[in-house]
C-alpha cells in the first residue's frame, strides 16, 4: 500500500484513516465509514484494490474508520424492536453519533489531515446497520454530500415511513446502494422486507435527487458475501472521476 494508514484517538475510543499518497501535495475527498469491527488489516486490504484506480477510475480519497461506542445504539435512528425474540430493542442513539462526527470528530480530523470540507467532497457509508446510519446521516447532516448503504438494514422499523415524509438534499447530493440477490428469501418477516424496502428507497431519493444521482446495484449472494468487493465497487462509484464536481 503506497498511502499511509494512522490510528487516532477520539474520546478514548481508536479510529483509523487511510491518506493516499497523493494528500501530501493536496488535500482529498474523505469518506466516512461506519463499521462493526475496525481492523487496519482490513483497511490496508481495501485500499491496495483501490489505489491503482486513483487518477484513472476514481479520485483519491482518505478513507475514516469512524470508532463507534455501541452498534445497535448509534446506527439507529430511533427506538425500535430487536428483529428477533430475546434480542436487546434497538436504542436509536444516530442522531448524538452524527453530531458528536459533525461537530467534533471531522473538525479535528480536517484541522489534523488535509482533507477537503465540503459536503461534495465528503461521503458517509456503511454495511448492515452502518448503511442505515449513513443514509440516515445523509438525509440529516448537510456536511455530506453522498452517501453509500451497503447491505443496509433498511428492513428497519419506521424506516419507509420516514422516508417519505423527509425532504433529501439538492440535486448536488448522489446515493449508491447495494444488496445481495439472496438477502430479501429470509424467514424472518424484517429482514425479508429487506429487498422491497431497498428497491422502494432507490425510486424516494431518484425523485428528490435525479435518477442519475442515485444507484441500486444488486450483488450476488447473502448478506455477507463479497463483502470487500462491496467496498470497492461503492467507493468507485462515489469518487468515479466522471462526476463532474459542483462549484
Amino acid at each position: 500500500m503506497k498511502g499511509e494508514l494512522i490510528p487516532f484517538a477520539d474520546e478514548g475510543r481508536q479510529g483509523w484513516i487511510y491518506l493516499p499518497q497523493e494528500a501530501k501535495e493536496t488535500a482529498c475527498p474523505a469518506v466516512y465509514r461506519f463499521s462493526w469491527q475496525i481492523k487496519p488489516e482490513d483497511i490496508v486490504k481495501l485500499m491496495e484494490g483501490m489505489e491503482p484506480l486513483f487518477g484513472v477510475q476514481c479520485r483519491p480519497f482518505a478513507l475514516v474508520d469512524v470508532p463507534l461506542q455501541d452498534w445497535n445504539a448509534d446506527c439507529t435512528p430511533w427506538p425500535a424492536p430487536a428483529p428477533k425474540a430475546g434480542q436487546p430493542a434497538f436504542l436509536g442513539k444516530a442522531d448524538f453519533m452524527l453530531a458528536h462526527l459533525t461537530q467534533k470528530l471531522k473538525p479535528m480530523l480536517e484541522q489534523n489531515f488535509p482533507l477537503l470540507p465540503q459536503p461534495q467532497h465528503t461521503a458517509v457509508m456503511g454495511y448492515s446497520l452502518g448503511g442505515l446510519a449513513a443514509l440516515y446521516g445523509f438525509l440529516t447532516q448537510a456536511n455530506f454530500g453522498m452517501a453509500a448503504s451497503l447491505s443496509g438494514s433498511l428492513w428497519y422499523n419506521g424506516w419507509l415511513d420516514y422516508l417519505q415524509h423527509v425532504n433529501a438534499k439538492d440535486a448536488s447530493g448522489r446515493v449508491y446502494l447495494s444488496l445481495g440477490k439472496k438477502e430479501a428469501k429470509s424467514r424472518n418477516p424484517f429482514f425479508a422486507q429487506v429487498g422491497e424496502n431497498t428497491r422502494r428507497t432507490a425510486q424516494l431519493l431518484a425523485q428528490q435527487l435525479g435518477e442519475h444521482n442515485v444507484t441500486l446495484e444488486w450483488n450476488e449472494g447473502g448478506h455477507g458475501f463479497d463483502e470487500l468487493g462491496r467496498y470497492h465497487r461503492a467507493l468507485l462509484w462515489l469518487m468515479r472521476i466522471s462526476i463532474r464536481e459542483p462549484q
